[in-house]
């Protein structure tokens, strides 16, 4: 059966491009990433259920990514799991629904429990002992659960556009619930395009854009809505009250998705957690800002000195460096001309000057 859609948003039409037919992965695409290829890989098999993981790198610590929300795959993680693999050993894998696990049919195989028993089975196959562990988004519950129900196995807890319960109680919520539901069955590239530009709203994001749809794509709106049923309805606030390894929150000041009371919520349960705000930054941080993200993740584990708040450039004070020429004024009498016409622009403008003397006098 051809799973094309009928009509193809334009967005995704003019950004992504053709689509193959929904509910696999591209068969001619190296997986999951193109920059460092898995030592090993393995699955395991729970009622029936085949849950595909990847190891990176054969030594030193563990670090663990929670397994992501069915709209993704591992191949969300090419900004950030590769760096980590340089660094220490690390585990990705894919939850039942997308990516090389099973896609089963039926609601009766998506429920919290499943997915977090599918992780800690992988956890037993690969032998993780002990481990740092990332939790994103809604798979944050997923981290937050382990390291307050398995204390002795979680060194750190590192949590980025999380919350902590996903109950049914807002009629809003439920509202917006069953609308999101019938639009994935009905309309699941109109649902797509939706999502992608929630969650990847800053500007220049269409990179972002065009590789969550085509992640999206390889698994069906079927198959993500009894997915989506499976996370809500969640509250893990208890476990989060019990986590005894230091905790870091990651989460962006403009997330479109999660609100940054969620993350503050977790921040206050969690006994001793820091909590760094992206200022700017909106809900998937390690693919947006991998660098601010895999540096900061990277040096809380190796317990190097933390920050409070890291702002993306574009939210920065404008700034600009004059690299100006000394040879005669006319150079530094023209650059002081064009910083005038700038700050009429951009009132705020800081200028740094890069010279040397006559203009340094000039300037002064």
């Amino acid at each position: 059966m051809d799973n094309r859609p009928a009509t193809t948003p334009d967005r995704i039409r003019t950004i992504v491009g053709p689509l193959p037919p929904a509910g696999q992965l591209p068969p001619d695409e190296p997986y999951p990433f193109e920059t460092v290829q898995p030592v090993r890989t393995g699955s395991v098999v729970r009622n029936g259920v085949r849950s595909a993981y990847c190891v990176f790198g054969d030594s030193g610590p563990w670090v663990v990514y929670a397994p992501l929300f069915q709209l993704g795959n591992m191949r969300m993680l090419k900004g950030t799991a590769p760096y980590m693999a340089q660094h220490f050993r690390v585990l990705t894998m894919d939850l039942r629904g997308n990516g090389l696990s099973d896609r089963p049919l039926g609601q009766e195989h998506y429920a919290f429990d499943e997915y977090f028993a599918d992780f800690v089975a992988v956890l037993d196959d690969a032998g993780v002992d002990r481990c740092a562990l990332i939790g994103m988004s809604a798979t944050s519950m997923t981290a937050i659960r382990l390291a307050g129900e398995q204390p002795d196995r979680v060194t750190h807890l590192i949590v980025s556009g999380g919350y902590a319960e996903s109950r049914l109680e807002d009629p809003a919520f439920i509202q917006a619930v069953a609308e999101q539901s019938r639009r994935m069955r009905d309309d699941w590239a109109g649902y797509l395009e939706w999502f992608m530009a929630l969650i990847f709203c800053e500007p220049h994001s269409t990179k972002h854009f065009e590789d969550g749809v085509r992640y999206g794509w390889s698994t069906s709106g079927a198959v993500v809505d009894w997915a989506r049923n499976g996370w809500i309805g969640q509250d893990v606030r208890d476990f989060a009250k019990r986590v005894r390894c230091p905790t870091l929150v990651i989460h962006g000041e403009d997330d479109h998705r999660v609100p940054i009371t969620k993350g503050e919520e977790i921040q206050r349960l969690v006994p001793g957690a820091h909590m760094l705000r992206i200022g700017g930054g909106a809900h998937v941080l390690s693919g947006r800002d991998p660098v601010a993200f895999n540096r900061t993740v990277r040096g809380f584990i190796d317990n190097a000195p933390r920050a409070s708040r890291w702002v993306r450039a574009m939210h920065r004070p404008r700034r600009a460096l004059f690299v100006s020429s000394p040879i005669g004024l006319g150079h530094v009498q023209r650059d002081v001309a064009i910083a005038r016409e700038l700050r009429k622009l951009q009132p705020d403008l800081e200028i740094d000057w890069f010279t040397v003397d006559p203009a340094t006098r000039y300037l002064e």
